[in-house]
């Protein structure tokens, strides 16, 4: 027995025009020939059109549709859907399933969810406006004719979702406003971004794309790549090199998580404020270069850049205003050229690799904290362009300088950076093994004079750090007596303003009053009589236990301070 509130109404006639539907249409299993056209029509009710076939159109033309639609399983020329609305619930859905169709048009459609699924060799998506849409293993087999899904001017969809386990057609995106495009699964054509594209948040999912990726143009606040692989490549690209003028792309945040990229990944853009990297694989090389002028204004167009977690392959930086930030593990190559530097930090690093920085113009602040850094490299750069260095609990042995820091600090003198050690008491003994390694370092290069500076400090913080005793008395002699080797005219100043002073302190165990002018007199001959360190015209005054006492220190210190002065002098002769 029929149910009188389902019809069928497609074997009638091919046009139908100004009408409202107030039943179900569930039409099944019919052939058509020619066009089927419905032109300002209502449907109150559910349509359902499944397995039909036709060598014609089938046409939707200023049509509403209040609840679920369905078209599937159909074999026809064209769908084309032209100024329609779907005022369904929030979870009814128009859907296109399975369907095999040479063109689909949908332009000016206004509507919930709409699910498209099936073969469609070309697709063209106009003025619509969605709060989802979803293409769901759209185009899965592989075709010898051209194929492509554009997304063309003026739509509006809030979310966009495509996902396919192959999706055999081109992606093109020209222009529209998007909440969010998220891919998940194979793509086996290329995918490009252009025109006014506004995007809050791009992401590619556990997906796999064969074939290029181009972003040319657009606002994005948010691009992310996670757990993809990708195997064409990708160009992100903001700047005409033609005529050296950027172009309308803006990225807020671009970020690479746990990708594989087979082939180059090259981004040219001064408008990325925020680039993030981590666990990526780069097999062959990732190229970042904002092509603007570097004139060492470093607040200038500022791009943060952080690179984390474990990565390989090689990275290449140029002509960027930007914080920079190290963590993780390094197994690649990562060279910044052209650079300035607000902030440069390395914390909880594993340098396996190498990292490179060449020509920095200007910088605030180095930090290096709980890491080891390897093959850190500024041979190219002057280091000693920042304005602060904070050293700390970290593995300096590799780290090559052309310019040398010597005011190096355990923890930031800014409270808002919060990088080093908090503790004070560790403070010294932090400074102390960081002079101590980079000594080393400098030693292995054959830079004596950098090496004996850095020996200089490195005392200078274990004076700090000994509690009062004998070492510490001999730490503080050293410092001044030749500033721990640095010096030998400290040597000659130490040594003769010692004796000065033990033969005033002679002179009054044997009684004798002081006067300048004779004292100075005196000295000359209490000086030249070393090892002796005796007056001639006092030789006539008995000596006493104090007197001779003071002989005997004096003939220490003074040997020492010559010893201090002959072990400075000998500083380049030194094995």
């Amino acid at each position: 027995m029929s149910n009188p509130e389902i019809t069928t109404i497609l074997r009638e006639r091919q046009l139908f025009e100004n009408q409202t539907f107030d039943k179900v249409i569930n039409e099944v299993d019919f052939n058509f020939e020619g066009d089927l056209e419905f032109k300002n029509c209502v449907f109150e009710k559910p349509i359902s059109i499944d397995n039909f076939k036709t060598n014609g159109k089938l046409t939707f033309f200023n049509c509403k549709f209040s609840s679920y639609s369905v078209i599937k399983n159909s074999e026809l020329d064209i769908i084309s859907i032209l100024g329609c609305e779907f005022s369904g619930s929030d979870k009814s859905t128009f859907s296109l399933l399975s369907n095999k169709c040479n063109i689909l048009s949908l332009d000016g459609f206004k509507g919930n969810l709409l699910k498209i699924n099936g073969k469609y060799l070309l697709s063209f998506i106009n003025q619509c406006t969605f709060k989802k849409l979803l293409l769901k293993d759209i185009n899965t087999e592989y075709s010898q004719s051209e194929s492509r899904i554009e997304f063309k001017r003026n739509n509006e969809i809030e979310n966009l979702n495509i996902e396919s386990s192959n999706l055999f057609s081109d992606l093109i995106f020209d222009d529209g406003t998007y909440e969010s495009i998220h891919f998940d699964g194979v793509f086996k054509n290329s995918i490009v971004f252009k025109g006014a594209l506004k995007t809050k948040y791009l992401f590619f999912e556990s997906s796999t794309l064969h074939k290029r990726l181009d972003i040319e143009d657009g606002f994005f606040t948010s691009i992310n790549f996670y757990r993809s692989n990708f195997q064409g490549l990708i160009w992100i690209n903001g700047y005409n090199l033609l005529d050296n003028t950027s172009l309308n792309l803006s990225i807020k945040e671009l970020s690479l998580h746990e990708c594989v990229f087979d082939k180059n990944i090259t981004l040219n853009s001064s408008k990325i404020n925020s680039l993030s990297l981590s666990n990526n694989n780069f097999k062959q090389l990732l190229n970042f270069n904002t092509y603007q002028k570097i004139d060492g204004n470093v607040n200038e167009n500022k791009i943060n850049i952080s690179i984390s977690g474990i990565n390989q392959g090689s990275m290449f930086f140029e002509n960027i205003n930007t914080n920079i930030n190290l963590s993780g593990i390094n197994f690649g190559n990562i060279n910044f050229k052209n650079i300035n530097i607000k902030h440069l930090t390395i914390s909880d690093f594993q340098n396996k690799g190498v990292v490179s920085f060449n020509n920095i113009k200007s910088g605030d602040l180095l930090i290096i904290t709980d890491s080891i850094v390897g093959n850190l490299d500024f041979m190219g750069s002057d280091v000693t362009l920042f304005k602060e260095f904070v050293f700390s609990d970290s593995n300096l042995v590799g780290i090559n300088f052309s310019k040398h820091p010597f005011n190096i600090l355990s923890y930031s003198s800014n409270p808002v950076i919060g990088y080093g050690i908090i503790d004070k008491s560790k403070w010294n003994t932090n400074l102390k093994n960081v002079y101590n390694q980079l000594k080393k370092n400098a030693l292995l290069k054959g830079d004596i004079d950098t090496s004996m500076k850095y020996q200089s400090l490195e005392y200078k913080y274990l004076l700090k750090e000994k509690d009062f005793g004998f070492d510490k008395v001999l730490l503080f002699l050293n410092l001044i007596s030749n500033k721990n080797g640095l010096s030998w005219f400290r040597g000659i100043l130490f040594t003769l303003i010692t004796a000065y002073l033990f033969m005033l302190l002679y002179l009054k165990t044997i009684n004798i009053d002081f006067n300048f002018e004779e004292s100075l007199k005196d000295y000359t001959f209490f000086i030249s009589s070393f090892p002796k360190l005796e007056i001639q015209k006092y030789s006539t005054i008995p000596n006493t236990w104090q007197s001779n006492l003071v002989i005997w220190i004096s003939r220490i210190f003074v040997s020492y301070g010559i010893y201090q002065t002959i072990a400075a002098f000998r500083k380049y002769g030194k094995s």
